[in-house]
């Protein structure tokens, strides 16, 4: 089974020691802060679909993949508006080394879009009030109206798809054919596969499945390890 670059877990590979730093910066260079509130105001002209933002990065080149967590989004984010039309094929490069882009821009950002963005980009930059904090999760919030009843209940025994999904997908490869169980049933969410391509949000119920750890890493794993998963419905069975 082919697995995207991004799906590292149970790569041996990727294997080591997580490296933790004494009194680590939110951002080690300015740079990188400067693309995080790039982003976040492209993502209101974008329309803020995350999921097609990590499709983006997913889908990047392993050099730059794996070169710098914010390189992947800054050039996520150029792919995406190169896509939209709100840059030109090769317009960055070119502004950087001085010349004039060739590629044509097919749209532009309203002028009020834009100044509405950049309003709310420094806002989002001081610390929230109380009152948004409560009105966020409710305003970008994933949570929809179920449009079918769930196929599985609490303690049902369920198994990944033996397949993992092609394009943008939420279930780690290493899951894929593994037997768990049931332990919670969030209701339906947007489901990132479809509103990856920057279509229907096709709201999929979510749950929350337990894999006994032997079942996912084999026999010789630590045992009394437990591995909990959201997963969404259309990445299960039963078993």
């Amino acid at each position: 089974m082919a697995r995207a670059l991004h799906d590292m877990g149970g790569v041996e590979r990727f294997y080591g020691p997580i490296e933790r730093e004494t009194d680590e910066p939110v951002f080690h260079e300015r740079w990188e802060a400067r693309t995080f509130g790039l982003a976040m105001a492209a993502g209101g002209i974008l329309g803020a679909n995350f999921d097609a933002m990590r499709d983006a990065i997913e889908r990047l080149d392993p050099d730059v993949y794996l070169r710098n967590y914010y390189v992947r989004w800054l050039r996520a984010c150029e792919r995406q508006l190169e896509g939209q039309g709100f840059l030109a094929p090769g317009e960055v490069d070119a502004r950087l080394s001085g010349k004039d882009a060739t590629g044509t821009k097919t749209r532009r950002a309203p002028a009020l879009q834009k100044a509405v963005m950049t309003r709310l980009t420094r806002k989002a930059m001081a610390p929230m009030p109380k009152w948004l904090l409560h009105m966020y999760p409710r305003v970008q919030g994933f949570t929809r109206k179920a449009r079918r009843e769930p196929a599985f209940q609490q303690g049902d025994s369920v198994r990944a798809v033996a397949e993992r999904p092609s394009g943008h997908t939420r279930i780690p490869g290493y899951l894929c054919g593994r037997r768990g169980r049931v332990t919670r049933a969030h209701g339906p969410m947007v489901f990132p596969d479809v509103h990856a391509l920057g279509k229907d949000e096709d709201p999929q119920h979510l749950y929350t499945v337990a894999f006994d750890g032997r079942e996912v890493w084999g026999p010789g794993s630590e045992q009394g390890v437990a591995l909990y998963v959201d997963l969404f419905e259309p990445y299960i069975e039963a078993a």
